[in-house]
């Protein structure tokens, strides 16, 4: 469902037509202001797009940096280091959310329960994928980079890429998710 704020900025986005400007010309405001020509403002949703991708090509950015890194189990990344050098999977897909200015909460179950409602059919950068427990109970997440491969903090491998084919292949692949507050159109829904 649709949080408010959507529906009023989608309202406010149907005002801003050409026709509907050109009415608003001859109204008060046309001594102040002047509508000339065709022109075309941004709707709501291109504008939400394009938010989006700014802040996927952030998270992105984070991860591809992150290529490399030591994988610590259990261990913090400040959101204050620029450059953490260590993590698991979970803090390294929280860190993620937060280069990109997306609260998201600690540990790998709570990540999942959080996302639990937005899963995806097909993942855009930045979205995460989740992969059930192992045989000590430990479950595992990371992100879709786009281009068919995918990031995450791996143990015993650090911060790896894998292919799309291995994270779905994988016997413990539980899905694609998307954070809440980014757009979640019709068609990526499962």
């Amino acid at each position: 469902m649709k949080p408010w704020y959507d529906w009023l900025l989608d309202a406010l986005a149907g005002l801003r037509t050409e026709s509907k400007l050109q009415d608003l010309s001859s109204g008060p405001l046309s001594a102040a202001t002047s509508i000339t020509g065709s022109f075309d403002l941004p709707t709501f949703s291109q504008s939400r797009q394009e938010a989006d991708d700014q802040i996927r090509a952030t998270m992105v950015a984070f991860m591809r940096a992150s290529v490399g890194d030591a994988y610590v189990y259990a261990a913090e990344i400040d959101d204050a280091d620029a450059d953490p050098k260590a993590g698991d999977c979970s803090e390294y897909m929280e860190a993620m959310h937060h280069r990109g200015g997306l609260s998201y909460p600690d540990g790998c179950a709570n990540q999942k329960a959080f996302m639990r409602a937005r899963e995806v059919a097909r993942p855009r950068p930045g979205d995460v994928f989740f992969l059930g427990p192992n045989a000590r109970g430990i479950p595992h997440t990371g992100m879709y980079e786009g281009d068919s491969l995918c990031i995450h903090a791996l143990g015993g491998k650090g911060v790896v890429r894998w292919s799309i084919a291995e994270v779905e292949g994988h016997p413990r692949f539980e899905g694609w998710w998307r954070h809440p507050d980014l757009s979640w159109p019709e068609q990526d829904r499962v």
